[in-house]
């Protein structure tokens, strides 16, 4: 629990904007690159312990930050979550299945979900990223489906469509992959499973409906 509370400290070292400058529709991709690359060096403490230690403490810590968390008021299927996904899909131009496959990997569509290392809401997401995308309640279900699905768009684009790459650095980080390609930790390649599943899922249910 000390490592955890030290790896939050230095999350919010990445929250402060001296310049007070105005966000740009497409994030700066720099600073989300610096924020990335913070949320995997959090993450990569655990995976520096042995195998079972890293299972067991990695397990331990999620159980308490999500029974600590309070029970989400909506749930996956809310109307309110509904409408802010529609309305984030419509504006950036993503399906919002990918967007509920994205939430459900990340977060159990728990919009007050904090992660080990200090990632926060629906999609998960940074304090530095959040502030980047305009941001200024992760907690608040809009604002981080808005921002969160803003982001995802960005790397969709940067990766010219390609979802693996666009996964790979929603979670590993965007200097990450484009250093090491061919060397995707196992966390990450789990997270594109989970996500593709999710994402198949979802589509058959909607096709079904």
């Amino acid at each position: 629990m000390a490592e955890t509370a030290r790896l939050r400290m230095m999350a919010g070292l990445f929250t402060d904007d001296p310049n007070g400058a105005t966000q740009p529709l497409i994030p700066n991709i720099d600073n989300l690159r610096s924020a990335a690359v913070h949320h995997y060096r959090a993450q990569e403490y655990k995976s520096a312990q042995t195998a079972d230690t890293a299972s067991s403490t990695a397990s331990r810590e999620q159980e308490a930050v999500f029974s600590a968390a309070p029970m989400p008021e909506t749930k996956p299927n809310s109307g309110k979550i509904e409408s802010y996904i529609n309305k984030a899909s419509a504006r950036f131009g993503v399906s919002p299945h990918l967007i509920k496959a994205v939430i459900q990997a990340e977060s159990s569509f728990n919009h007050q979900a904090v992660s080990p290392a200090g990632a926060q809401g629906l999609m998960q997401l940074m304090p530095a990223t959040a502030k980047e995308l305009g941001v200024d309640n992760p907690f608040d279900p809009e604002q981080n489906v808005m921002g969160g699905t803003r982001y995802l768009k960005s790397l969709l684009d940067r990766y010219e469509g390609d979802l693996d790459k666009a996964l790979a650095a929603y979670n590993w980080g965007m200097g990450n992959l484009e250093r090491n390609p061919d060397a995707l930790p196992a966390e990450t390649r789990n997270y594109q499973s989970k996500v593709k599943t999710f994402l198949a899922r979802m589509t058959e249910d909607n096709r079904r409906a």
